[in-house]
């Protein structure tokens, strides 16, 4: 697996130990290259993560899978050799290497910002995430994946404008609600929390929040807001808090 740090690439030597029956990759190890101890530190992370040794690990015929370090890392587990020429004989693993090689992204990071690192580093974790999930076959879509649900659906022209009609229904009923509930509020208690929002400090551009508390007698709303500085000042709200916490008050 090759991964690029500022335009230079780093290989590494992937291990996986991978169930038979299951599929699921239990152990893992990254080094530099393939031998004994990368063997053997998958080994171990599978005994870690499942809590038992498996009864026997299938090997190819590597030389640096079949040394005596090995035996002894294995205990009692038993050693069986692939068969010579009969790649099938380990698809469960060729298989885990194949899916990996579909889901992950390019491995590329650029280190010139630590900010930016955080930022490639979270891209890479949700894009693996996205496309694992996007591939992962569903029981309640009868063994379909997202993937395949998404263009096997081949929806007639006719179903597309029923579809568009449907939304510009539903879109017209909630502007429709939006305006009704607008019309309702308190003009006098939508001034107060425009102040306090701006006294406070608080976000609030679609004005939602203020539109929810507004709702509200303007007794509630007083102390409620009354409340809000006083938790400010005595440095009891939460960390990070927004407008969104004036309505539970």
């Amino acid at each position: 697996i090759t991964v690029w740090v500022d335009g230079e690439p780093f290989s590494f030597n992937l291990e996986l130990v991978v169930d038979t029956c299951s599929a699921a990759a239990t152990g893992v190890s990254f080094r530099d290259e393939e031998d004994s101890a990368a063997l053997i530190e998958a080994f171990a992370d599978g005994v870690d993560a499942t809590g038992n040794p498996p009864l026997a690990l299938l090997l190819d015929n590597r030389f640096s899978n079949h040394t005596q370090e090995v035996e002894v890392a294995l205990g009692d587990t038993l050693k069986i050799r692939a068969t010579l020429g009969r790649p099938q004989t380990k698809g469960h693993v060729e298989g885990s290497f194949g899916l990996f090689s579909q889901t992950a992204p390019h491995l590329a990071v650029d280190t010139t910002d630590p900010r930016e690192i955080a930022r490639q580093v979270l891209a890479l974790v949700v894009l693996t995430w996205a496309r694992t999930l996007n591939h992962r076959p569903r029981l309640n879509r009868h063994g379909s994946s997202r993937v395949q649900q998404y263009l096997d659906e081949k929806p007639t022209p006719e179903q597309v404008e029923q579809a568009r009609q449907a939304l510009q229904e539903r879109c017209r009923k909630q502007e429709k609600a939006h305006r009704t509930r607008q019309a309702r509020l308190d003009p006098l208690v939508r001034a107060i929390l425009d102040r306090a929002f701006e006294r406070l400090g608080l976000d609030d551009s679609d004005g939602h929040v203020r539109d929810a508390i507004a709702r509200y007698p303007i007794d509630a709303v007083l102390a409620g807001i009354a409340i809000f500085e006083g938790k400010r000042a005595a440095r009891t709200l939460p960390p990070d808090v927004d407008g969104r916490y004036l309505p539970g008050i």
